[in-house]
């Protein structure tokens, strides 16, 4: 195989989620939910690892069209990787991450279920008729969900814990990966207007997302004294 070719499968699931950053989180909060035993460790870590790589190729091939005008340095562009390496690439990792859920599934049916909804997301962020990331917030939501969320869920049903158990941290860093998310699609306005998204970027202007994300600490802090109030 070319060293051409391994370039392209490497930096196909090449995105603004971080396919080192996102699963290094995951397991970040699963830890620090209380997984202590090395190989559910494992098994979610590359299970994070495999659904965002899964998440990231799926998006890249359903986005092509847009990519090739604006990020020409991605592989399918590129040339580097054709449609049908691309689509082959993408179905291995959902059918990598499938088998990982359904060993999640074998520790807690309920984390199983969890595990199983992270990978529909994915499959829906990007699916053309569906395809999430068109929708204001929902893009974002789908990401944190993805990094954040899930994975918190997943680690309290294997540990035998109430979803709800230790919640109050998730909310701010829930609309601080919003921010972080829609930030990032100011980069990426001229690839969501070809694909017909609507971005709040977009909706609102560049400059109202500006005030509006630097008024996210005070926002959050806000919302942490009310949590608190509430214990």
């Amino acid at each position: 195989m070319k060293k051409s070719k391994i370039y392209g499968f490497l930096a196909l699931p090449r995105s603004y989620f971080s396919l080192t950053t996102s699963p290094a989180i995951a397991l970040l909060v699963s830890l620090m939910v209380g997984i202590s035993e090395p190989a559910t460790l494992t098994i979610l870590y590359f299970f994070y690892l495999l659904s965002t790589a899964f998440l990231n190729s799926y998006n890249n091939l359903m986005d092509a069209r847009s990519d090739a005008l604006t990020k020409d340095r991605f592989p399918i562009p590129l040339g580097l990787v054709t449609l049908r390496e691309a689509y082959l690439f993408s179905a291995s990792t959902l059918t990598a991450a499938v088998f990982l859920s359904i060993l999640i599934s074998q520790k807690n049916y309920l984390a199983g279920y969890a595990a199983f909804t992270d990978l529909a997301l994915a499959f829906l962020y990007s699916f053309p008729s569906i395809r999430l990331k068109r929708f204001p917030l929902v893009k974002g939501g789908v990401l944190v969900a993805h990094t954040l969320i899930i994975p918190f869920t997943v680690a309290n049903q294997i540990l035998g814990k109430s979803p709800p158990h230790g919640t109050n941290p998730i909310v701010p860093l829930f609309l601080l990966g919003l921010a972080v998310h829609t930030l990032q699609d100011i980069g990426d306005i001229e690839g969501d207007k070809i694909m017909g998204d609507k971005t709040l970027p977009i909706i609102l202007g560049v400059k109202k997302i500006g005030v509006a994300v630097a008024d996210t600490p005070h926002n959050i802090g806000w919302i942490v004294g009310c949590l608190r109030c509430t214990v």
